[in-house]
């Protein structure tokens, strides 16, 4: 080899070894979009390959859920529940389907995430610079309305050795799926006029269900550390007992082939029902017994 190949070959190697250097120096400035394992993404191991997908010690989970509202700025949280790296890393989108379908929504509440995208710059939420050394990150998303009755986070998480190289990391997915709340009151709480109550629990699409409102939210459990979120009150026995159906409207039913339905309150027209609150909850039940107990959907009459 002559000198002056010698000395071009030199020059290669410290290219690549700079070039290498910047690369993980910026996954620790964040990951770059589209690399979050979701359907239709790469994930980190595209990079950092020594080892196979989910094959180390780490324990990273996605903290949010289970349930939504339409327009609801979510809190959660993606962490190392147990053996992060030296440094870590992660990047974090949300889907309703297959490839593409992305809701944008990702906002940081600190400098230790960042959100990013292409167009829209909240597409993804990644670690900062000041997050890789972290174990766990907090940030908000905000569901669009009309939301969808259901979507996906999807994550990639870097348990990091901390070497600034590319080598010896091993890379994590995780997945979580929050669905719409299964009750969810509209309209005006006053004397006189009707609130409606949209039930809607896909997965129990043809069940039984059953309505209720109380006073309180005391709760009613049922066995199994599962509770009923209402109060065993004279309201209550009323909602259930069918002899005021035209106040009590539609508490009783089958949930349809997309597991909704629709019941509503017809609240009497007096006025001194103005300050109370009422809770409103539902449960389905199958052949095996009672499958959804609801949120508690709480509304206040007003004068």
């Amino acid at each position: 080899m002559t000198l002056e190949n010698r000395s071009r070959l030199h020059r290669s190697i410290v290219y690549g070894l700079v070039v290498i250097g910047a690369l993980a120096f910026a996954r620790s400035s964040g990951a770059p979009p589209t690399f979050s394992g979701a359907p239709g993404e790469l994930d980190c191991t595209i990079c950092h390959s020594d080892y196979a997908l989910n094959s180390g010690n780490g324990v990273p989970e996605i903290v949010a859920g289970p349930w939504y509202r339409p327009g609801q700025t979510l809190p959660f949280q993606v962490r190392f529940a147990a053996n992060p790296g030296m440094r870590n890393g992660f990047e974090i989108a949300a889907l309703t389907g297959g490839p593409g379908t992305y809701l944008y929504g990702f906002a940081p509440v600190d400098n230790t995430t960042q959100s990013m995208g292409n167009p829209t710059p909240n597409q993804y939420l990644t670690h900062t610079f000041d997050g890789h050394m972290l174990s766990s990150w907090q940030a908000t998303f905000t569901v669009p309305n009309p939301a969808p009755r259901a979507f996906t986070f999807y994550a990639a998480f870097n348990q990091a050795n901390g070497d600034q190289w590319l080598t010896g990391d091993y890379i994590h997915t995780r997945s979580r799926t929050l669905t719409i709340l299964p009750l969810i009151a509209s309209g005006t709480p006053q004397p006189g006029q009707t609130v409606s109550l949209q039930l809607d629990v896909a997965s129990d699409a043809g069940f039984a269900y059953q309505m209720g409102t109380s006073l309180g939210n005391s709760g009613i459990p049922i066995g199994g550390g599962r509770v009923i979120p209402l109060s065993p009150d004279l309201v209550l026995s009323l909602s259930l007992s069918g002899a005021l159906p035209t106040v009590f409207q539609n508490y009783a039913g089958l949930l349809d082939a997309q597991g909704q339905a629709t019941a509503a309150l017809a609240l009497p027209g007096v006025l001194e029902l103005a300050g109370i609150q009422l809770h409103n909850a539902f449960v389905t039940a199958s052949g095996a017994g009672i499958a959804t107990i609801s949120n508690d959907e709480p509304f206040t009459i007003v004068p």
